[in-house]
């Protein structure tokens, strides 16, 4: 809300849309005033996961207070750690949470292969500046991760 809650209103009606999906808060709790308040509210409203970065730019730097929401939430909802998060720090963000779930972006650029572009049509992107190159999943860089986390080599 604009005194920075949760919109219980909102939630509900998301709940209710989602039939018997699980439903994933989205980082708007990391901006909650009161984030305490605000997770109770959330498990409450049979929320079954919040990602967040733990109120901060990134997970890594929001480490604490991923690992003080881990502890509040008790299994009643999951902290899914988001941010930042790559192939070089999951493990440790893992370790220094105790969060169960991470998400990832995984992305590398690709050159695009189309030929015909009569009429070049900038998306005005923030990176890269090269229209021609979009991020796209990398499976490579996800599955590393995954092997990281997992403790394989």
């Amino acid at each position: 809300t604009p005194d920075g809650d949760v919109d219980e209103a909102a939630v509900r009606a998301w709940k209710e849309a989602a039939g018997g999906l699980p439903l994933t808060f989205h980082r708007a709790w990391d901006v909650c005033r009161d984030p305490v308040s605000a997770l109770e509210t959330l498990i409450r409203l049979g929320v079954q996961r919040v990602l967040s970065s733990g109120q901060r730019e990134t997970a890594w730097d929001g480490r604490a207070q991923l690992a003080a929401a881990v502890t509040q939430a008790a299994g009643r909802i999951s902290i899914m750690a988001g941010g930042g998060v790559d192939e070089m720090n999951a493990t440790e963000l893992i370790i220094a949470t105790g969060v169960h779930e991470i998400h990832v972006r995984g992305t590398s650029p690709r050159q695009e292969t189309m030929s015909f572009n009569p009429y070049p049509v900038p998306f005005r992107k923030n990176w890269p500046e090269d229209e021609s190159v979009r991020m796209v999943t990398d499976a490579a860089r996800v599955g590393e991760i995954g092997r990281r986390v997992s403790g394989e080599r």
